[in-house]
């Protein structure tokens, strides 16, 4: 009988072993490793040792592990813990199935050999149990003398680590990393608040008219054209593969007419995509709480599109995706966009992507769109061809791969981002064709990045390209290009450290705005002087920002001394300053900041406070449906046949078979009945 005690102890304890071991093999924290497996093991010890029923420790082991394999998931895109906050976003999960599959290796469900282990081991003891005293038991035979103290020792180190009521900095950074007290503290913070802390950070606004710079005003009153292109980083721009270029049309576009901010970065946060045009347009962060488009879709905004409006622009967005998705179908109505054209609104001519319409039939329609508008127009584009996991059909890539990259996320990157390069030149054609290219500013910036740092072959294979160790800073690194169709004196490149809040300033400037009369976090880039600083706290820990000559990456444990600094240039760690403390609390004040901005609708208080219409009814575009079939009727009885007469030949005519133009046939019934026919 002892024997079996001892086996069924033993598979318990090694489940946990197991699970835990394996589990911080995977997610890799950055601090406390040690500590944390052995943590995370006495909890767990805890939980069944200092507990009567054995089935319920189980019960709860399983669900832990349930939650430390979808960790692990996240982690390797997300890099981080779950939070509940994130919650929100769930629902999107059938949407992004390719993604998740491509996180999930198989070795991961080794883990739940733990909770096997552990089921098994409980059975035992309870058999066990149940033959010494003639009956079922669920007691727990190890340990029996000691259990209530072993199980209040385990809650009472778990409150400890949980609530530090002594605030000791390395408490904090234990229970920062460590799993278990990690969800136990997030469900704290967001239910009842303990544990927040609060920074002071305000948003400058500082926006100021230069009459005197040749730059300000140069594309006033021309049509805008703005393009988020899909999953786009800034290290292709300009770069060759395998003896090809991986951008010639971008790169032909920088040679004239054309601005290249180079050091400019993503800003998204639950939203991903959609956090990446909120940014853009209203220059404000998104929210982490879930996705910005639906919480505050009843908040009132005054971004980009409602700004150009008051200065008689028309303002159309369009995206070859479902338009619910992220919201979008609600949250135009407050963005100010008045029309809008989802996957409903285009037409699938050619190969399609794994998400759907591919870039080229995408701009050839969204030109004829645009040619419907009253101009000036501002007309946002979102694609959808350089989506991950990039797997683009063959006959829309001609980019020849090394055989060592064919089949690999790097690889099949590059292929994808060499297509969507291309495709854009079918939009430049296509405005030329339509006589909107001389009178029209395209500006197209990536809404986040294709490659991640969490995966270790991702960091092999473009440490290697890069040519030194590919970090943060170089995925968060999108480009911004502006080109405005002759305009002289432009800079062809700009450094400043900026991100997608600062899109809406910049552009103002170059569109003559007089003054920002709105809310904004962002800065005008092309301000001489400026001291970029770009703020992060989605795929890098709250507290991370970029300079211009540095990146400061927060650690997980939120302590700045944790945390490390980089050259941007070479990746040189650098010693951490005071001003470097300084910009850390700014970057978690102001995303403190947006927060307060967005729960309490401020926008809503400062400029629509007198009643005015705070939305727009937006249009949704759709395609003309198929005509209704009319049910054919009873034949009637067969008349009478009347030979026709025969015409002498010199009376017969005859002529060329007329071939209508190619299109969609829209078929009408006049007042009579008979129907006629037009091409669309």
């Amino acid at each position: 009988m002892d024997t079996l005690k001892k086996i069924g102890n033993g598979l318990i304890s090694a489940g946990i072993l197991l699970s835990t071991v394996l589990f911080y093999h995977w997610f890799v924290p950055e601090l406390n490793v040690i500590v944390s497996i052995a943590g995370t093991i006495f909890f767990l010890t805890a939980l069944f040792f200092g507990h009567r029923r054995t089935y319920i420790s189980c019960m709860i082991f399983t669900a832990i592990s349930v939650l430390m394999f979808a960790n692990i998931i996240f982690n390797a895109y997300y890099s981080g813990y779950l939070t509940l906050e994130l919650l929100g976003s769930a629902k999107f999960l059938g949407d992004v199935t390719d993604v998740i599959v491509l996180l999930i290796r198989p070795q991961y469900f080794v883990i739940f050999l733990g909770p096997v282990l552990a089921w098994t081991g409980a059975v035992i003891l309870r058999r066990t149990a149940a033959t010494a005293s003639g009956e079922a038991s669920s007691a727990t035979p190890v340990f029996h003398k000691y259990r209530r103290t072993f199980g209040t020792a385990g809650l009472i180190l778990l409150a400890l680590v949980v609530l530090n009521p002594l605030q000791f900095s390395y408490i904090q950074s234990v229970g920062s990393t460590e799993m278990i007290s990690y969800h136990l503290k997030d469900i704290l913070k967001h239910t009842i608040g303990y544990g927040v802390v609060s920074y002071d950070a305000e948003f400058e606004m500082d926006y100021q008219a230069s009459e005197s710079d040749p730059l300000f005003g140069i594309a006033e009153g021309k049509n805008l054209i703005v393009i988020q292109a899909e999953a786009l980083q800034d290290f292709v721009i300009g770069e060759e593969y395998n003896g090809q270029e991986l951008t010639p049309v971008l790169n032909e576009l920088l040679k004239e007419n054309t601005i290249h901010f180079d050091n400019y970065y993503m800003q998204i946060a639950a939203g991903n995509t959609s956090d990446a045009e909120f940014a853009t347009n209203n220059s404000i962060y998104g929210t982490g709480q879930s996705y910005t488009y639906e919480i505050y879709k009843n908040n009132a905004f005054r971004g980009l599109p409602w700004l150009l409006m008051e200065r008689g622009y028309s303002t159309i967005a369009m995206h070859g995706y479902e338009g619910q998705f992220w919201s979008r179908d609600v949250a135009y109505e407050t963005q100010g966009f008045e029309t809008f054209v989802d996957k409903d609104g285009f037409r699938r001519y050619g190969t399609e992507t794994a998400w759907g319409i591919n870039d080229e039939d995408f701009f050839r329609q969204a030109v004829k769109y645009m040619k419907d508008q009253e101009e000036p127009f501002y007309s946002f584009l979102v694609t959808l061809s350089n989506h991950t996991p990039f797997e683009l059909p063959e006959q829309l890539s001609t980019l020849e791969l090394k055989e060592e990259h064919v089949g690999t996320l790097f690889g099949n990157y590059l292929r994808s981002v060499h297509y969507a390069d291309k495709a854009l030149e079918v939009l430049i054609e296509q405005l030329k064709n339509e006589g909107l290219y001389e009178n029209t500013v395209i500006a197209l910036y990536g809404d986040h990045f294709g490659l991640s740092v969490s995966d270790e072959a991702n960091v092999n294979h473009m440490s290697e390209f890069l040519g030194r160790e590919y970090k943060f800073s170089d995925a968060a690194n999108v480009p911004l290009i502006i080109h405005i169709p002759g305009a002289e004196g432009l800079p062809e490149t700009v450094s400043v450290a900026g991100g997608q809040t600062d899109f809406l300033p910049t552009m103002a400037y170059l569109m003559g705005f007089d003054e920002l009369d709105t809310l904004y976090m962002g800065q005008n880039l092309l301000e001489t002087g400026q001291e970029g600083y770009v703020i992060q706290y989605r795929y890098a820990q709250p507290g991370t920002f970029i300079t211009n000559e540095y990146c400061y990456n927060a650690s997980t444990d939120g302590i700045f001394t944790n945390g490390k600094a980089y050259t941007l240039e070479n990746g040189e760690r650098m010693k951490l300053t005071e001003d470097m403390r300084e910009l850390f609390h700014r970057s978690l004040g102001l995303a403190q900041k947006v927060h307060e901005v967005l729960d309490d609708d401020v926008i809503r208080q400062l400029y629509y406070a007198d009643g005015k219409a705070d939305r727009v009814e937006t249009k949704l575009v759709e395609l003309p449906k198929a005509p209704v079939t009319t049910p054919v009727k009873p034949p009637s009885p067969a008349p009478e046949v009347i030979p026709e007469p025969v015409l002498p030949p010199d009376l017969v005519t005859t002529g060329p078979a007329v071939t209508l133009p190619e299109g969609e046939m829209n078929v009408e019934q006049n007042d009579s009945g008979n129907s006629s026919q037009s091409v669309i």
